[in-house]
């Protein structure tokens, strides 16, 4: 028997000595589960709803591999005892009611796991910690690549040991209120340039303030950095252009400013790029339009002025256009992807024209004919009249 105590609708559940995975099962999990599965490779019990805390036997189920809890109702602190499953690769507790022990500041739980070699995956998404990211985060296995905490009520700074998880692939720490360790500002670590492999940073809705490190523009391979909703200040170097695989990038909602760096020409892989709600000022670069593959660019609430280049026409792929509340003028594109943006794409850019649809002041219309200077109609209308004289009186 797996549950104890168990309401059952519709149970679903595939088991053999490899791997369990169950559905539609609600109620506690057995204090003594862990006894019963000694050779299970694999236990998922996602999106379930199971409740209580997570018992403690868990460990021995000593061969687990992987062990998905996550989309449950647990609660209570995570048992420290997972950290005794040595062949561990993928833990995933996401989205519970999890928290951490009350007679430590910080995530002990974390501790536990500095023994395993073998951890590739960590999620703790969704769980209301309310703790400190300890510095023996630093300790947890080289071979780690996603390591994700993402609205736990985390606080505190972010430790520089994260800089030694050599393999991390995806770091998500976002909406949290990460601070420096006096609690009202912090800065994000330079460790994280060590962290050549990273693909995926995410450390938004945080309380971040000070730069971004010049070094986190190193990590070329990286493919999505999202640091928005934080108070970053500092302007934006050209190295940024150096990050070719970039696919995503979101700076959003802080207080950054200088200009647009030219170089984003450069990243022909590039998506989705926010700069919204920031202080940038200066033009839209020109040739913006040679990131081809930009599906969504919001450059709103800045304080960007010139015009809207005309070249940006040929970004074939681009659905989502926002430049409201600007310093823009002159006249709005209006060929390709441009035909089907509305007025809330330009709103509060009082010098711009266009259709009357943008809601914006017409354009005047610029003559096509050819007007002969004024200097050479006054001598013609002289001329004239003289020559016709001299024609008349000659014999």
């Amino acid at each position: 028997m797996l549950v104890e105590s168990a309401e059952f609708s519709e149970s679903k559940s595939c088991d053999s000595d490899l791997g369990m995975y169950v559905l539609f099962m609600a109620g506690a999990m057995p204090s003594e589960i862990g006894l019963f599965l000694p050779n299970l490779l694999e236990l998922q019990l996602r999106g379930n709803k199971l409740h209580g805390t997570i018992p403690s036997s868990i460990a021995n189920a000593s061969k687990l591999t992987l062990l998905d809890l996550a989309d449950n109702s647990f609660t209570g602190p995570i048992p420290m005892t997972i950290g005794s499953l040595k062949n561990l690769q993928k833990l995933d507790l996401g989205h519970n009611q999890l928290s951490s022990e009350s007679y430590t500041p910080e995530l002990s739980f974390i501790n536990s796991l500095t023994d395993n070699r073998n951890l590739r995956k960590i999620v703790l998404s969704g769980n209301p910690l309310d703790t400190m990211l300890p510095m023996s985060i630093g300790n947890l296995s080289t071979s780690l690549e996603y390591l994700e905490l993402t609205n736990c009520k985390l606080k505190g700074s972010i430790p520089a040991e994260v800089g030694s998880l050599s393999s991390l692939i995806s770091l998500k720490l976002g909406n949290n209120a990460l601070t420096g360790g006096n609690e009202l500002s912090g800065s994000i670590p330079e460790c994280l340039s060590n962290l050549t492999a990273l693909r995926n940073l995410s450390i938004s809705s945080n309380r971040l303030t000070s730069t971004i490190p010049s070094s986190l523009w190193s990590l070329v391979d990286i493919l999505a950095i999202n640091l928005s909703s934080n108070s970053l200040q500092g302007s934006l170097p050209s190295g940024i252009g150096d990050l070719k695989a970039l696919v995503e990038i979101d700076l959003s909602n802080n207080q950054l400013s200088g200009h647009i760096p030219v170089s984003i020409e450069k990243l022909k892989n590039l998506v989705y790029l926010s700069f919204a709600v920031n202080r940038l000022h200066g033009p839209i670069p020109e040739f913006l339009d040679l990131a081809v593959a930009l599906e969504f660019l919001d450059l709103s609430r800045n304080n960007l002025s010139g015009v809207i280049p005309k070249s940006l026409e040929k970004l074939h792929y681009l659905i989502y256009f926002n430049v409201s509340f600007n310093q823009l003028e002159g006249e709005i594109p209006s060929v390709g992807s441009f035909a089907n943006f509305r007025a809330q794409s330009y709103l509060m850019n009082n010098a711009l024209c266009g259709a009357a649809r943008l809601q914006v002041r017409h354009c005047r219309t610029k003559s096509t004919g050819k007007r002969l200077p004024k200097t050479i109609l006054l001598l013609t209308m002289i001329l004239l009249p003289v020559t016709a004289s001299i024609c008349f009186l000659s014999p």
